[in-house]
């Protein structure tokens, strides 16, 4: 690990660098200003790479952004870099985070708990919230399972902005035979008609051994009442690969979905 003296002595030399150099070199140096944040919340406008980052001429990641200039103010029409500082106590929040996951679902039906959810993703439309996450539960759960356990992509769903949210198991499928919701889940909200309508892509690989790969989007509407509820259908194949291309000689090719990110055009 490089000191904090070493790490500007690096982005001063990096900010000099052509241009076609700086992505690796940010992601590297990236880390290094995270892991050398100073204690007490100090901040490092002065810095030459906080002050190009102020000026417009190089972005970085929201870590580094942190360093330089304090946690980040979160709103419309605010600069990049946030130089305002969100105070860490007191009326600058106004609520206290909530679990979107329940741990009455990270149990199969043999009764044995598998603790986990990561990769995240959020979207929200009016009181609306939809999370989702990538579910151990799915490990432990054979096809089919109530409340679609087996799918290692789980959701929940809130009617009040996120206050509360109700955990949905895992996203349907019914074909969880053939293919599987294998999670890394991107969330996107559409509302249109006075209706709202919330997308969840993942991973959607086949369990038979027959080398294909795929992506799927499960669309769900919003059913108003009190309260309100998600209606969700089965998952809809948005692109497929094969991840070996055998030209009889062998696998020579190598093909494989992920990461998976959804967007909508405003």
């Amino acid at each position: 690990m490089m000191h904090a003296n070493e790490s500007t002595q690096a982005w001063v030399s990096f900010l000099r660098k052509p241009v076609r150099s700086t992505g690796l070199a940010l992601l590297s140096l990236t880390f290094l200003l995270v892991t050398t944040t100073a204690a007490g919340g100090q901040t490092h406008k002065q810095h030459p790479m906080c002050q190009a980052i102020a000026a417009g001429k190089i972005q970085a990641s929201s870590g580094a952004q942190m360093w330089c200039f304090g946690p980040q103010l979160n709103g419309p029409n605010l600069p990049l870099h946030g130089l305002a500082i969100l105070p860490l106590s007191g009326a600058g929040f106004t609520a206290t985070n909530v679990d979107a996951a329940s741990l009455a679902e990270d149990i199969n039906g043999a009764g044995v708990r598998a603790d986990g959810q990561s990769e995240t993703s959020i979207a929200a439309s009016g009181p609306y919230v939809v999370e989702a996450w990538n579910d151990s539960t799915g490990f432990l759960s054979p096809c089919p399972s109530p409340g679609y356990k087996e799918e290692l992509t789980g959701f929940a769903f809130s009617s009040d902005g996120g206050e509360t949210f109700t955990d949905l198991g895992g996203v349907p499928n019914i074909n969880c035979a053939n293919f599987k919701n294998d999670g890394d889940p991107s969330v996107q909200a559409y509302h249109i008609g006075g209706r709202t309508y919330f997308y969840i892509a993942s991973l959607y690989p086949s369990v038979t051994g027959a080398d294909v790969n795929n992506i799927a989007v499960t669309a769900c509407q919003v059913i108003p009442g009190s309260p309100a509820t998600l209606s969700c259908g089965q998952p809809i194949i948005a692109g497929t690969s094969s991840e070996c291309f055998n030209a009889g000689t062998g696998c020579i090719v190598y093909s494989f979905l992920d990461k998976d990110f959804l967007s909508r055009k405003l």
